[in-house]
């Protein structure tokens, strides 16, 4: 086997998990340096790796060019990974300032980066992020980036100047942080405006407005998750074309607002990007028309999304508990499935209850969530069709299930004794692994 070229070896050691990869390194020359580009692609940084005693030493091995890191490093990872039993010791502050100069050098030759997911969380080496910051321009070749900031007083983060961007993804909590000169939002909007060849944005936790009416109308983007559901994201959406993933979750003051937002992407969206999507995703956090049900059901009927392999709605206790048969949202989204000819996941959950918008206590949101599951779970239950034609091979996640999947399967006729073959949706039952973490997890309590 090592007499293969260099390319089949490889080839080879892609398959392996990383583990199994810096195994085989150790067994000849030749596997160590056909799997060192693999091995080398992600670049780690975060405080268990900073914390070892030969930390200092690796970072200064490949500022003088003695390992292949900068050569063949692709991504950059920083997340916080410490063991919280020990906590983070104490380091002699000099050799904390040696550790920031040469990280910084560190990043600086590795110029070879295309992707950065960055975290910054509390517990973190406040100098590690500091010099993640100041490396984010020594990366020309960076085409995706992702941002998450978890704890905002850590930095104030600026990626503002970044350009050219393939995907940019940016979860950012609110903060009160001063420090903020310019706006996680607005850095969103220069960083959108400067890639041209954007094709997918994440942007979540904050109102991110001030992207959405600044979008360019000729960027290519095709993947859209966003949590800030705006009247000027709505525009956007209507004038532009081609989108293939769509996950919309809304935020609205009240019911009344989110049902305008719903009318205007049923009417003007939804038909707009129904010949091209392939995985579609709408909510909202508290009940309204963003959901399957007599206000929406019609628009699905009468579009054809050729394309959907996975959706993602609600519904809403008023379309399901105590619903008529023909009325009934679970029944509704099922019957949807034949339409969607390449369907694969449908995906059934609900929204708070407009009542618990202002709720001090968490026994409305529990009793409501209560009601909804086994709502869920019995439609599910009860739901048949005659054939598994347009059924077959779909999967249903919802309500019910111990391992939250269904699939079609055989099934008693209906309680009405109507004769004849019948077809339902039928729990998936567990596997041995999830068996066991089942066991480990103690229900939720809310109280007052």
């Amino acid at each position: 086997m090592f007499a293969f070229p260099a390319e089949i070896l490889t080839e080879i050691g892609s398959h392996l998990d990383p583990s199994s990869q810096r195994t085989a390194r150790l067994t000849s020359r030749a596997l160590n340096a056909a799997l060192e580009p693999l091995v080398l692609r992600l670049f780690p940084l975060n405080v268990h790796l900073l914390s070892k005693s030969g930390a200092l030493e690796l970072m200064a091995d490949i500022v003088a060019g003695r390992s292949n890191w900068p050569r063949y490093a692709k991504t950059l990872q920083v997340l916080r990974r410490w063991d919280p039993k020990q906590g983070m010791a104490p380091e002699d502050e000099d050799v904390v300032k040696a550790k920031a100069a040469m990280l910084a050098q560190v990043l600086e030759r590795m110029s070879g980066m295309r992707s950065i997911y960055w975290c910054i969380r509390d517990r973190d080496f406040v100098w590690m992020h500091t010099a993640v910051q100041g490396a984010l321009m020594s990366f020309p070749m960076l085409e995706n980036l992702d941002v998450q900031i978890m704890k905002p007083e850590i930095l104030a983060v600026n990626i503002a100047a970044i350009r050219n961007l393939k995907t940019l993804t940016v979860t950012a909590y609110p903060t009160l942080y001063s420090e903020e000169v310019t706006s996680i939002e607005k850095q969103a909007a220069m960083v959108v405006a400067q890639s041209p060849g954007l094709v997918s944005l994440h942007l979540m936790h904050r109102d991110y407005d001030c992207v959405w009416t600044s979008l360019p109308a000729d960027i290519p983007l095709t993947t859209l998750h966003t949590d800030s559901v705006t009247p000027g994201l709505l525009r956007y959406l209507a004038s532009h074309s081609g989108m293939t993933d769509v996950d919309l979750y809304v935020h609205a003051n009240s019911a009344a607002a989110a049902n305008a937002l719903a009318a205007t992407f049923f009417a003007a969206v939804l038909p707009r990007h129904a010949p091209t999507l392939v995985s579609l995703a709408f909510r909202s956090s508290y009940e309204s028309h963003w959901s399957i049900g007599p206000q929406s059901i019609d628009v699905f009927r009468d579009l054809h999304l050729p394309r959907l392999t996975h959706l993602n709605v609600t519904v809403n206790k008023a379309d399901l508990v105590d619903a008529a048969a023909e009325h009934n949202a679970v029944a509704m989204a099922l019957n949807l499935i034949p339409r969607l000819p390449a369907l694969k996941m449908l995906q059934i959950g609900y929204s708070s209850s407009e009542g618990t918008r202002r709720a001090r206590c968490g026994n409305p949101r529990l009793m409501h969530g209560r009601t909804m599951r086994d709502a869920i779970s019995t439609a599910v239950a009860d739901f048949r069709t005659e054939t598994d034609a347009g059924f077959a091979g779909v999967e249903l996640r919802a309500w019910g299930s111990p391992s939250g999947v269904y699939e079609l399967a055989p099934v008693p006729s209906a309680s009405d004794g109507e004769a004849g073959p019948a077809w339902g949706f039928v729990a998936r039952p567990l596997t041995p692994e999830q068996e066991a973490i089942a066991k480990q997890v103690a229900p939720a309590v809310f109280l007052c």
